[in-house]
């Protein structure tokens, strides 16, 4: 029923200066992973989650031969699964194991199939095609 109310069938978010409030006051973590803007000489003017996916990817190209099963705890869900559909679709996933995961919420949802350029009328994220075991 909450998909209903805060989401459009293309996957776009109804209320979303609402939904953008309500992140950035009660769910800070999740706010700078989505908006805010790195400080420093490496990652000077790129977004915090680009910063933390460039760095997710040295790791996982160096063991990418091996069975690989990351762990993503609450947001945790997030940042591996933007990671996985978006930087490293090419490296085989053994198995993805999520817990509290945030992802079925709306706001969350419709910022991740923006940012895939999703125009799929389903609008709940799916397990990405590059983790073998579901």
């Amino acid at each position: 029923q909450t998909d209903k109310i805060f989401l459009h069938k293309d996957g776009s978010l109804n209320f979303s200066a609402v939904s953008d409030m309500i992140i950035s006051r009660f769910f800070t973590d999740l706010d700078i992973y989505f908006t805010t803007y790195c400080t420093g000489d490496h990652y000077k003017d790129c977004l915090a989650r680009d910063m933390i996916r460039k760095e997710l990817a040295k790791t996982l190209e160096k063991h990418k031969h091996k069975r690989i099963l990351p762990i993503g705890p609450s947001m945790g869900s997030i940042i591996a699964y933007d990671f996985l559909t978006l930087v490293v679709p090419h490296i085989k996933i053994d198995t993805l194991i999520t817990s509290g995961s945030p992802l079925g919420l709306p706001a969350n949802t419709s910022k991740i199939l923006y940012e895939q350029d999703s125009k799929v009328p389903d609008t709940i994220p799916h397990v990405p095609e590059n983790v073998i075991r579901q």
